[in-house]
C-alpha cells in the first residue's frame, strides 16, 4: 500500500485552511481626494514586501500623482482588464487574473468606484468582498462621502449628490481603519500648486466641491466616523472582559418605510443609529389593501428595500390597514426599543390635520417606553411623488367593468323587486329598506367603496324619480322627505365603507394565514424526506407550484463540477441550460453569495440564482427563470423559505451518512 506523499497532504492542508479563511480588509480613510490615501496605502505596500509578504498591486487609479507612482516602483502589478464600451476603451481591476495570482496581500485603490457594463460585478467593492471570501488581504482606499449611510448629509453639505458608494458593514469590527488627516488649508494649497488635480480641472473642483467649509465639514465627519469605530472597538473588548457596572441589554430599532423617496433617508438615518450604537435593527413596510402602488411607487419601493438589505437590515414585509397598530404590533413582538419613520409633508395641510390626525402623531402618542425618531424631508424633494400619489388615490375610486356589470345587474333586479312590492301597496319605508339592500349586494359582490357609493347615490335618483311625489321627475313636494333621502344617502355609503373594509380585513386575514400555512406546509414537506434527491424533487415542486417559473438546481457532482436537476414550464429547453447561466450557478456556489438578474452580480443574467448554504459548505445552487419578469419581494421572500428548509434537510442528510 503506497503511502501518501506528507508534502502533498500538507500543502493539501494549507489550500484548504487558506480557502476556509476570510481575508483582513484594510481601509485607508479620508476625507476628499488628495489628503494622501493611496501614497500610505503604497507605503505600507513597500514596508509589507521589505518583510517577505506576497503583496501585488490589482489597481491604482490612472490620475494618481507623480510622488504616489513612484512608490509603484518594485511592486507586482496585475495589468487591469480592457473592456470595450460603445467606442471607448475602459481599464478596470481584473478579478480573475488576482484570484488567480492568489497573493498574500492585494492593492486595489478606489473601494466605492463603479464597474463598466461587461465586468462581473457592478461595483468594485463586490470584487473585493469575493477577494476577501477567498483568503486574500485587501488594501484600499475610501473617502468618507463614499459611505452609504452618510450619502444624505454629505449632499445637504456639499450639494453634490454622491452616485459611486459603498455599504457601511464594510467598516465592521474586522475591518481595520487607518484615517489619513490633513489640515483643509494644505488640502487647498495641493489643489493651488497642481498636485492633486490638473490646474483646470482644481480650479472646478474648488468652485463647487472643493472648498474650504465643506473640506472642514466632512474633514469632521470622517474624523467622528472613525472615532465610532475606535469607541465601538472599546466598548465590545470592555464587554467582553466583563468589565461592566450594570447588565447589558441590546436594542432594537425599527426603520418604518413606503413607496416614498423619503425612506432612503429614513434608512440611511436608521443605518447611522445602529452603526454608533451597536444595536440590531429591522425595516418594516406595511402594505395597505386600501392603497395600491403604481409603476413609479413599485419601483421605489423596491430600491428603499434594495438599500435597506444593502445596509444590513433584516426587511419585513406586513399587512394591515391601520399603519400605526400594525407598527405597534409588530414593535411589542419583536421587543423593538426605537422607532424611525418620516414626516409626511405632503398631508400637512390645517384642513387635512382638521379631519384626521397625522400617522406620526398618534404613534408618538400611542407608544411607550420606545423613542420616536422622527426624520424631515424637503417638499421639493416630494413634488414628482405627491402628484403621482394623488392620480394613486383617485385612481381608487376607479371601478372594474366586471363591478360595474355586477351593479348594473343588482340595480335592475333590486328596481324591479321595489317596483312589484309599490304595486302591491306597500309603504315607502318598505323601498328604501329593499333599496338599502342592493347597496349591502353590490358592496359585498365587488370590490374598493366606489361601486358601494356609486350604487348609493343611484339608488337615491331613482326612489326619487320613479317612487316619491311628483313622479317622473326630480322634484320633492314634501320638505321633510329630504331628510329622509339625506339620511338613507348617508346610511349607504356608510354601509359600502364598512362592507369594502371588512372585505380588505378578510385578505389581509386570509393573506397572512395562507402565508403561514404555506411555511408550515413546506417545513412539515421536508421534515419527512432523508434522501437528498427527494429533498431537491421537493424543493423544485415547490417553488415551480408557487412561482410558475422554470427552476433548476445544481448541486456537488464531484470537487469541480456541479449536476443539474430542472424543473422547466415549457418542453423546449429552458435559458437556464445555456453555458453561461452555468457560469453564473458556478460563481455563485463558490462564493455562497446571491448573483444573477436583478442583483449587482452579473446582472445580465436571465436567471436569478441563490445559494443552498449549510453549516459547513454550500450544498447547491437554485436557479429561477426571470427572462420574462423579474422577481418581486415577496416572491423573494417565498424562495429564501424555501431554500431555508431544503438547507436544513440536506445538512440532516449529511449529518446522517457521516454517522453511517
Amino acid at each position: 500500500m503506497d503511502r501518501p506523499d506528507p508534502k502533498s497532504l500538507l500543502a493539501k492542508v494549507n489550500t484548504e485552511e487558506k480557502k476556509n479563511k476570510k481575508g483582513q480588509l484594510k481601509i485607508f480613510f479620508g476625507y476628499a481626494a488628495g489628503v494622501g490615501k493611496t501614497y500610505s496605502m503604497l507605503e505600507s505596500a513597500q514596508n509589507l514586501k521589505k518583510s517577505g509578504i506576497d503583496v501585488v498591486v490589482g489597481y491604482i487609479e490612472p490620475h494618481t500623482r507623480p510622488e504616489t507612482l513612484a512608490l509603484l516602483d518594485g511592486l507586482e502589478i496585475i495589468e487591469p482588464k480592457v473592456i470595450q464600451y460603445k467606442s471607448i476603451k475602459l481599464k478596470e481591476f481584473d478579478l480573475d487574473q488576482a484570484l488567480k495570482r492568489n497573493p498574500q496581500v492585494i492593492l486595489v485603490d478606489e473601494f466605492a468606484h463603479t464597474n463598466a457594463k461587461g465586468v462581473r460585478h457592478n461595483k468594485r467593492w463586490q470584487d473585493i468582498e469575493e477577494i476577501l471570501a477567498s483568503g486574500i488581504d485587501v488594501y484600499t482606499t475610501v473617502n468618507v462621502q463614499h459611505l452609504e449611510s452618510l450619502n444624505d448629509i454629505v449632499e445637504i453639505i456639499t450639494n453634490v449628490s454622491v452616485k459611486e458608494t459603498i455599504p457601511d458593514k464594510f467598516l465592521g469590527n474586522t475591518t481595520q481603519l487607518e484615517l489619513i488627516d490633513i489640515e483643509p488649508d494644505a488640502l487647498l494649497e495641493r489643489f493651488n500648486d497642481g498636485k492633486v488635480y490638473k490646474l483646470e480641472q482644481a480650479k472646478r473642483a474648488q468652485e463647487n466641491f472643493f472648498i474650504k467649509e465643506n473640506l472642514i465639514a466632512l474633514r469632521e465627519i470622517a474624523l467622528r466616523k472613525t472615532a465610532e469605530k475606535v469607541n465601538k472597538e472599546v466598548e465590545i473588548t470592555r464587554l467582553s472582559k466583563g468589565e461592566v457596572a450594570v447588565v447589558p441589554t441590546c436594542e432594537t430599532l425599527l426603520a418604518c418605510i413606503s413607496s416614498s423617496p423619503s425612506s432612503t433617508k429614513v434608512i440611511r438615518t436608521a443605518s447611522r443609529i445602529v452603526s454608533s450604537n451597536v444595536s440590531n435593527w429591522i425595516v418594516l413596510y406595511i402594505e395597505n389593501p386600501n392603497f395600491k402602488l403604481d409603476k413609479y411607487q413599485k419601483k421605489q419601493l423596491n430600491i428603499n428595500i434594495s438599500l435597506a438589505k444593502e445596509l444590513g437590515a433584516e426587511v419585513i414585509i406586513s399587512h394591515g390597514e391601520d399603519i400605526v397598530e400594525q407598527i405597534l404590533r409588530f414593535s411589542k413582538m419583536r421587543n423593538v426599543t426605537k422607532i424611525v419613520i418620516g414626516k409626511n409633508h405632503y398631508k400637512n395641510k390645517k384642513f387635512y390635520q382638521m379631519l384626521k390626525r397625522d400617522l406620526v402623531d398618534r404613534l408618538i402618542d400611542e407608544v411607550e417606553y420606545i423613542d420616536v425618531h422622527v426624520i424631515p424631508y424637503k417638499k421639493g424633494s416630494i413634488k414628482s411623488y405627491e402628484n403621482k400619489k394623488e392620480k394613486a388615490f383617485l385612481s381608487k375610486f376607479k371601478i372594474s367593468k366586471i363591478d360595474f356589470l355586477k351593479l348594473v345587474l343588482i340595480t335592475l333586479f333590486t328596481t324591479f323587486l321595489v317596483n312589484i312590492i309599490y304595486n302591491l301597496g306597500f309603504s315607502k319605508d318598505n323601498i328604501l329598506l329593499i333599496f338599502m339592500l342592493g347597496v349591502v349586494l353590490v358592496s359585498t359582490f365587488t370590490k374598493g367603496y366606489s361601486a358601494g357609493i356609486v350604487s348609493s347615490i343611484i339608488n337615491i335618483l331613482i326612489v326619487n324619480f320613479l317612487f316619491t311625489s311628483p313622479i317622473y321627475t326630480l322634484n320633492i313636494d314634501n320638505p321633510s322627505y329630504i331628510i329622509t333621502l339625506m339620511v338613507f344617502s348617508g346610511v349607504g355609503i356608510i354601509t359600502s365603507t364598512l362592507t369594502s373594509r371588512i372585505q380588505q380585513q378578510m385578505e389581509i386575514y386570509c393573506k397572512r394565514e395562507g402565508d403561514a400555512q404555506m411555511l408550515y406546509q413546506i417545513s412539515r414537506s421536508f421534515s419527512r424526506l432523508f434522501i437528498n434527491e427527494d429533498i431537491i424533487n421537493k424543493g423544485l415542486d415547490l417553488l415551480f407550484v408557487s412561482l410558475n417559473r422554470s427552476i433548476i438546481c445544481y448541486v456537488p457532482k464531484n470537487e469541480k463540477e456541479l449536476k443539474s436537476k430542472s424543473k422547466f414550464i415549457s418542453s423546449v429547453d429552458s435559458i437556464l441550460n445555456n453555458k453561461d447561466e452555468k457560469a453564473v450557478a458556478n460563481w455563485v456556489f463558490t462564493n455562497a453569495s446571491v448573483a444573477g438578474n436583478n442583483t449587482n452580480t452579473l446582472p445580465g443574467a436571465k436567471g436569478y440564482y441563490m445559494p443552498i448554504v449549510g453549516i459547513e459548505s454550500t450544498l447547491g445552487v437554485i436557479g429561477i427563470d426571470c427572462e420574462e419578469r423579474k422577481l418581486n419581494n415577496e416572491e423573494i421572500c417565498v424562495i429564501e423559505a424555501i431554500i431555508a428548509q431544503m438547507s436544513i434537510a440536506l445538512d440532516r442528510e449529511k449529518r446522517v451518512i457521516k454517522k453511517i
